[in-house]
């Protein structure tokens, strides 16, 4: 509703933010808003005729979702020279729907019947997660923060004095590791009536020790003036999970027929599961088990995966041959190949290979030798001619008888 006393809860110079160029004048107070989610805040706004002639005004807050700042609120009728007030609402609606954060609200003075003329004031408005009100006043824009590994966060606080004399605020932070916290602890002297800003800068670090999932922890602030008054929120430190594993081939040359080993460890903040695959490149090998296998390892643990690389076929003569052979390692986030290698000779060691090769060569000479002698014509050697004579008759002489 407009207010009737145009110089009723007409705001301090120092709380008030002016517009006094044009033919109207703008001001707001408070200069800056805080609401939490399901609250309420009030903005009161002045507005001064400055023209010759009676205005008639429509007041709006943009910048915010337009639920949350209703209908426009009407000035009808100022007068030159007059200045009218009015209070404006800003309602919150609840977490998750209301979310905290930073909003650049802009309150509007709208001429009716005249969009031309308009004069606006920027409006700094803070939706709080939580407000605790007390002598030592604690307010903070959210309790839960995200936190990723080897990055630096601000957590951030707004501490007031609610006492009647000055007192020197100290802020800490309870529930976390001191090395993560890298900055003092925040100290101010903090008036009546008065905020301060205090910040604390937290790194998580990277790898196993700072592990996935949430931490709780407080944020207190104590007055140095009365150590026993104090004001404490309960936050959530959410740290998500990185995923970062080496591996390792075990012995990384082995022998035909021995058994190897694959290494990983889990270099990262979270149970992680791998899956491993073998690859043979000449398809000289194959592998028990086949393949794939699964392993889960625990952050900052390590784990080992057996098997045996066998060769598909042994060579039967030969010095010392190299098969090399690839081991497959990925999770979800990344993939990594170790390198490594079977080592066999042939079943016969080589000079036996040579001296065999030399008896064939030697065998086959010989046969070849056989054969040419066997193709060759036979040799004829001459027969002496003997011709035989018939041997005499003997003369008989005349008288006698031959005998025989």
């Amino acid at each position: 509703m407009p207010a009737t006393d145009p110089r009723a809860g007409r705001p301090d110079s120092h709380m008030a933010a002016f517009i006094r160029s044009g033919p109207v004048r703008l001001e707001i107070s408070p200069a800056r808003l805080v609401v939490i989610p399901g609250g309420r805040g009030s903005l009161d706004v002045y507005v001064t005729n400055r023209d010759e002639m009676s205005m008639d005004f429509d007041l709006t807050i943009m910048g915010i979702p337009a639920p949350w700042a209703g209908a426009p609120t009407p000035l009808l009728g100022i007068k030159p020279g007059e200045q009218r007030a009015a209070r404006l609402l800003i309602n919150v609606p609840p977490f998750p729907t209301g979310q905290p954060g930073h909003y650049a609200a802009v309150v509007r003075a709208a001429r009716r019947g005249e969009p031309a003329l308009i004069e606006e004031k920027s409006l700094p408005l803070i939706v709080a997660m939580f407000e605790l009100e007390g002598r030592v006043g604690l307010l903070m824009e959210t309790t839960r923060f995200d936190a990723r590994p080897g990055e630096a966060l601000t957590i951030a606080l707004t501490a007031s004095n609610h006492g009647r004399l000055s007192d020197t605020y100290t802020a800490t932070l309870e529930g976390l590791p001191a090395t993560w916290i890298t900055s003092p602890a925040p100290t101010a002297l903090v008036g009546p009536g008065e905020k301060t800003e205090l910040a604390f800068t937290v790194v998580t670090p990277r790898g196993p020790s700072a592990q996935a999932g949430e931490r709780p922890f407080t944020v207190r602030v104590s007055s140095g003036e009365s150590p026993d008054q104090t004001t404490a929120i309960e936050c959530r430190l959410d740290v998500p999970e990185v995923h970062e594993f080496g591996v390792q081939v075990l012995p990384n040359q082995t022998p035909a027929g021995q058994a190897a080993a694959v290494k990983i460890q889990n270099r990262g903040n979270a149970p992680t599961t791998y899956t491993l695959t073998w690859e043979s490149p000449t398809r000289a090998l194959n592998f028990v088990p086949p393949g794939p296998a699964e392993v889960t390892v625990g952050p900052g643990q390590t784990d080992r995966v057996a098997y045996l690389p066998r060769l598909r076929r042994r060579p039967l003569f030969g010095r010392t041959t190299r098969y090399p052979y690839t081991v497959v390692v990925t999770s979800a986030e990344e993939r990594h190949t170790a390198r490594a290698e079977v080592l066999t000779t042939g079943l016969a060691p080589s000079w036996l290979g040579t001296t065999a090769v030399f008896a064939a060569v030697l065998a086959v000479l010989f046969y070849l030798v056989v054969q040419w002698a066997v193709s060759q014509p036979p040799i004829l050697t001459p027969t002496p001619d003997h011709t035989l004579t018939p041997a005499a008759t003997p003369t008989v002489p005349p008288g006698l008888t031959p005998v025989g």
